[in-house]
């Protein structure tokens, strides 16, 4: 009974100590897969928290709510061709009062800034037409222009005028017989193109630009219920009107106003287009 009670407790203890070995390296085996999940969990969470600090950094930098101070490119500087309206005088303004004469350059010691400071000029002679302060239109050159870069194509790249820090004179001319014969000719043209009845006095004028009280005088339409012809006549005597007007400033304005509404009617390229082409020819300027 001892020998079989001994054996039996023998038995029994190799058994515990066989089930206790594979316990423990059961044991052992998922600890080990713990920590290899939780470490591959950690690494996530590690380029986790690298991206959204990376993206919070870009996020400030861009909307400006750092301290990091980020170094601008140095601006570059051009010169550029346009168009002047000088006053009827030929004086500068805003106090300023350095004639301008032919074959000089103004400077000055003013940092450009658009609309505030700075010499400026408008790349096109429509452009220039909507700032003039009277009729006398110089091609230009300014020097000092700062170059757009390529995002300030998106914001700047289309504007009506530019300024530097010099602006040289190159030719001058009496614009208003030029828009006066530019307004008629498109509004002339028009009228052919649409068929449009008019008559024999508003005809006589828009292809001669003479008789201008004569033609006041006669506005009349062929046919009142026409809308087409109501708005012919309303164009000429807006014309007509600018023709009379001797203040120079007024008077741009008018042919300003003028071309701009014609283009309504006609494309851009017959209307505003082919004014850069017409005063350099005038000018006798290839540039």
């Amino acid at each position: 009974m001892n020998t079989l009670t001994s054996s039996f407790v023998k038995d029994e203890t190799v058994k515990d100590a066989s089930n206790a070995s594979v316990l423990s390296g059961s044991l052992q085996s998922y600890v080990q897969e713990a920590w290899k999940r939780w470490g591959l969990t950690q690494n996530n969470w590690n380029e986790l928290m690298t991206k959204k600090s990376n993206m919070e950094k870009q996020s400030a930098v861009k909307f400006g709510l750092t301290n990091e101070v980020k170094k601008e490119p140095e601006p570059e500087f051009e010169s550029r061709k346009g168009w002047f309206f000088a006053t009827d005088n030929n004086r500068l303004r805003y106090g300023d009062n350095r004639e301008i004469i032919l074959g000089e350059t103004h400077t000055t010691d003013h940092l450009p800034n658009l609309c505030t400071s700075g010499l400026h000029a408008s790349p096109t002679v429509f452009n220039a037409l909507g700032y003039a302060p009277g009729k006398n239109l110089y091609r230009v050159s300014v020097d000092g222009v700062k170059k757009f870069i390529n995002v300030d194509w998106f914001w700047f790249g289309h504007q009506t005028k530019f300024v530097g820090k010099t602006r040289t004179y190159h030719a001058v001319i009496d614009a208003s017989p030029i828009l006066d014969k530019h307004v008629r000719s498109i509004l002339n043209d028009y009228l052919f193109r649409q068929k449009i009845n008019v008559n024999a006095d508003i005809k006589t004028f828009l292809n001669t630009g003479l008789e201008v009280q004569h033609t006041l005088n006669h506005l009349t339409a062929l046919d009142i219920n026409c809308k087409e012809e109501r708005n012919i006549i309303n164009y000429v005597w807006r014309i007509c009107q600018a023709q009379i007007t001797t203040q120079g400033y007024a008077q741009m304005q008018l042919y300003h106003n003028l071309i701009n509404d014609i283009s309504y009617l006609e494309s851009k390229e017959n209307t505003l287009d082919p004014l850069n082409d017409l005063f350099l020819k005038e000018m006798n300027l290839t540039e």
